[in-house]
């Protein structure tokens, strides 16, 4: 979807409309790939400060790491997700333009999280307990006595709240077979 959204802010530029959509596609796929955040916030047509210099970082990353794909493809990227406005865009592109870094600002948390969760704490098998939705990695287990000991407080302070031992994190985890 993504992809489709990029090609088609691409074919409204002269300068960019010959880039293909599969190496568009390559390319964004490099980009939220190195992006050094979980998320950026690209929400308004603003951007801070923060968020421009993530963005730098990942198209500079993604541009080293994948020389057979051509920079100007990676700096129409960066273009479109820096709020650079070609000057053929009208006002509808515009605000298709927004969309689109939006909808990217929404997809580099997913790419972030399952390129960190499916390869480093599913593999390594003794990080799957520890691959928990609100878990602390630096935390290895709980005795009994200290996990009722939890429960017992969160019984008191939050009675309708759920006290669950295991999540979709970790579920999906005990299916996955090395090799």
């Amino acid at each position: 979807m993504l992809t489709h959204q990029l090609d088609r802010l691409a074919q409204k530029s002269r300068t960019s409309r010959d880039f293909t959509f599969n190496t568009l596609r390559l390319a964004l796929r490099a980009v939220i790939a190195c992006f050094p955040v979980y998320r950026s916030y690209i929400a308004t047509g603003e951007l801070h400060d923060d968020d421009r210099r993530n963005i730098q970082l990942a198209v500079r990353r993604a541009t080293i790491r994948n020389p057979l794909i051509s920079r100007r493809v990676f700096q129409f990227l960066r273009g479109m997700l820096l709020l650079e406005t070609p000057a053929a865009f009208s006002n509808t592109d515009q605000a298709e333009q927004r969309r689109f870094c939006r909808q990217v600002s929404a997809s580099d948390c997913s790419g972030h999280c399952q390129g960190i969760e499916d390869t480093a704490f599913y593999i390594y098998n003794r990080l799957i307990s520890l691959n928990e939705v609100g878990g602390n990695p630096a935390r290895f287990g709980e005795t009994p006595e200290s996990l009722h000991a939890t429960f017992r407080e969160r019984q008191t302070k939050w009675p309708f709240a759920l006290s669950s031992l295991s999540t979709h994190d970790t579920s999906a985890a005990k299916t996955y077979v090395p090799g």
